[in-house]
């Protein structure tokens, strides 16, 4: 299990990739910056934890909750982000398998901001020595106990809806048709979500799959544990209100039918002060000509009703701030993620939010966050229900503030470099297979088809992926599709040489790379590109690679 560094993925700040196998990471960020950890496939959370105690949530500390990814996922991962306030070393691991010998924190899933590698490595060390101690105290793999998530007629129903289970036992729950979530309450507060509560994160399942998506949590402790499906929030469609509900461990004071009832009530409330559908408020996120807008900029909307969302063309967010400070991320706030949409593609993309009280909310988009390429602060933000004391014009003012501020300290706007990754005519090439570049500029690659991968390696091991290598993962396009939308983008940090090729084929006889398929960011008289191709063909000549396409 690792946390890994992904410069090319940096928008503000740091990027970590969170994703197997069994390493850690360390690296810094300063004051005001933004640290955002994108998921890989499997399940894996980012949490805070303390130097003593590594592999244990810190009281009132931050974590990105469960984040399932599909193995197949090759874009759009899931996003955490945290500000950075201050200079102290901030410690983090993953839950997954919390408690047991299947722990990812004992297995080394550990990470930290801010500290020194020899103090990084002690942190490691405690780490890895729990995870010694758990897979010592165990014999054999934990009981697992399994949940179905509704069942294959779509009742709103986990069965059984009681487990009982012991600490270091696992309760597993596998999603059936349609979209639901397993996400922690309270006995009082049964369809409301526990602060720093676990979740499932919402899981749509296609009528007539088999359950194949599956969520597991571990039980730490002989307390009860509540939870509840969030689909229909706060609605009167509330899953929650209809006795979509569970219990880990319920006790004689406090039962499974007493936690049941409280969720009936509440979905008899919000039945009696709605008599129809909810109310759904349309926004437009950019639009037909790609103007920086959420159109309207301002939606008034009473608690139970929805905003949605729909994305237009290029790639933007929608992510709530605050008024004081309209283009950062407010804690514990929602976000969209990027949606990107290719150019002249219908609007199909929808997120929607459910309004919960009168208070204003704020958002904007983060795309070329903290850049002079910044959407916020040329003004793409918006409100619903503000007030008169705090308005729109007064927040969208802000945001061009924090713009007019990105570009007095840009003399200029980046200069962005564009590569093709393989050829029109299916050929491995990147197109041209070498740029110079200056600090601040951007390497742009725009992906043909097959499938392919932009990977960073060495001048000396042309076809190995460093470690805290730059990564687009693979990204297949359709054939007779060229040509499309920028997809990964590389800042230019500085004007040392990177060396790139593509994953396809890895370690075979049909390695892209072994066929030539490389790509070098800033040679040098030393260090040329036909040197460093000349290396990538003699990897694909010991794989067994036949005929390598001539430049």
């Amino acid at each position: 299990m690792r946390y890994s560094t992904n410069a090319s993925r940096i928008q503000s700040g740091v990027c970590l990739l969170v994703s197997p196998p069994s390493t850690a990471i360390r690296t810094t960020a300063k004051p005001g910056d933004f640290v955002n950890f994108i998921f890989s496939p499997k399940n894996h959370t980012v949490t805070q934890s303390s130097f003593d105690d590594p592999c244990t949530p810190l009281q009132n500390g931050f974590t990105s909750g469960f984040r399932p990814v599909a193995a197949n996922l090759t874009t759009d991962f899931p996003v955490f982000t945290i500000p950075v306030l201050d200079s102290k070393p901030i410690w983090f691991h993953c839950e997954q398998g919390a408690g047991t010998n299947a722990s990812h924190c004992g297995k080394g899933m550990v990470g930290a901001i801010n500290t020194d590698e020899s103090k990084f490595d002690q942190f490691k060390q405690k780490a890895l020595a729990i995870g010694a101690s758990l897979s010592g105290n165990s014999t054999s793999s934990p009981t697992v106990h399994q949940v179905s998530v509704s069942n294959a007629n779509g009742n709103l129903t986990y069965t059984p809806p009681v487990t009982y289970a012991k600490p270091g036992e696992v309760v597993r729950f596998t999603f059936f048709p349609k979209n639901h979530t397993v996400s922690q309450s309270s006995f009082d507060s049964p369809c409301s979500p526990l602060d720093y509560g676990f979740t499932s994160g919402f899981h749509p399942v296609a009528p007539g799959s088999i359950g194949s998506e599956t969520f597991d949590i571990t039980v730490k402790d002989d307390k009860p544990i509540w939870f509840y499906c969030q689909q229909g929030a706060n609605t009167n469609a509330s899953h929650c209100g209809k006795g979509m509900v569970g219990a880990i461990n319920p006790t004689a004071d406090k039962t499974f039918q007493e936690f049941l009832q409280k969720a009936l009530a509440v979905g008899v409330a919000l039945n009696a002060n709605s008599t129809i559908a909810p109310t759904v408020h349309q926004v437009s996120v950019s639009n037909a000509n790609g103007d920086l807008t959420y159109t309207p900029s301002v939606t008034y909307a009473k608690p139970g009703e929805i905003v949605r969302f729909t994305f237009f063309p290029k790639n933007h967010t929608v992510s709530q701030s605050a008024f004081d400070s309209p283009c950062s991320p407010l804690d514990y706030g929602f976000t969209s993620g990027f949606r990107p949409v290719a150019p002249g593609a219908a609007s199909t993309e929808t997120f929607d939010i459910v309004v919960k009280d009168d208070k204003p909310i704020w958002f904007y988009c983060q795309q070329g966050a903290n850049t002079n390429a910044t959407h916020c602060g040329k003004g793409m933000v918006g409100a619903i229900n503000p007030t008169a004391d705090k308005t729109f014009a007064a927040f969208q003012q802000k945001a061009l503030a924090v713009g007019a501020a990105l570009n007095a300290n840009a003399s200029s706007a980046p200069v962005y470099h564009d590569v093709s990754v393989g050829g029109q005519d299916g050929s491995l090439v990147y197109t041209p297979s070498s740029v110079i570049a200056k600090k601040g500029d951007i390497v742009r690659f725009t992906f043909n088809p097959k499938n392919h991968s932009v990977t960073q390696s060495s001048f000396d091991e042309p076809c190995t992926k460093i470690q805290g290598a730059i990564d687009s993962g693979f990204h297949p396009v359709s054939p007779n599709t060229y040509g499309g939308p920028v997809i990964f983008t590389v800042p230019v940090i500085d004007d040392s040489p990177k060396w790139f090729y593509c994953a396809q084929g890895a370690g075979t006889n049909a390695s892209h790379c072994g066929h030539g398929m490389v790509f070098a960011l800033n040679p040098t008289a030393d260090k040329t590109f036909a040197a460093f191709r000349s290396k990538a063909l003699a990897v694909g000549q010991s794989l067994g690679v036949i005929a390598p396409i001539p430049l």
